[in-house]
């Protein structure tokens, strides 16, 4: 069902005079909303032909291990894709939510990397590992 329709419907529930259905379909529409919800993603195909903003970029998406006086400290710097859920699938593609597309996209451009963005419907191994990586 289109998200559209389901909108359509809760408009013309909450115009009926029945409370016990609008709090039935109200319930079982806000859960179908979720569920087209999270079932939206990004996929993002990117490319940095510049060498020296290569591992700069790497750097910014993945993070490192800084070291300093002569490595008797290291310190863990985190990357962008430690903060968000993500899949990669191979190098320079990978599938974000939409909600987290806009600071991906943010760092791309920080960079000047090449890149294009679709939004592709999760199948249900993406949803279930994006998920998994949110908790």
């Amino acid at each position: 069902m289109q998200e559209n329709t389901l909108r359509q419907i809760l408009w013309w529930v909450r115009r009926s005079s029945t409370i016990i259905s609008r709090i039935f379909v109200e319930t079982h529409l806000s859960t179908a909303f979720f569920f087209i919800d999270s079932m939206k993603g990004n996929i993002i195909v990117y490319r940095q032909p510049s060498s020296s903003k290569s591992r700069q970029l790497s750097r910014a998406l993945h993070g490192y291990i800084d070291k300093s006086n002569h490595g008797k400290y290291t310190y863990e710097r985190d990357g962008l894709l430690d903060k968000i859920p993500h899949r990669k699938l191979i190098k320079g593609v990978f599938i974000v939510r939409n909600k987290h597309l806009k600071k991906f996209e943010d760092l791309l451009k920080k960079y000047e990397a090449e890149y294009h963005t679709r939004n592709i419907e999760l199948k249900p191994e993406d949803t279930e590992i994006l998920t998994n990586q949110e908790e």
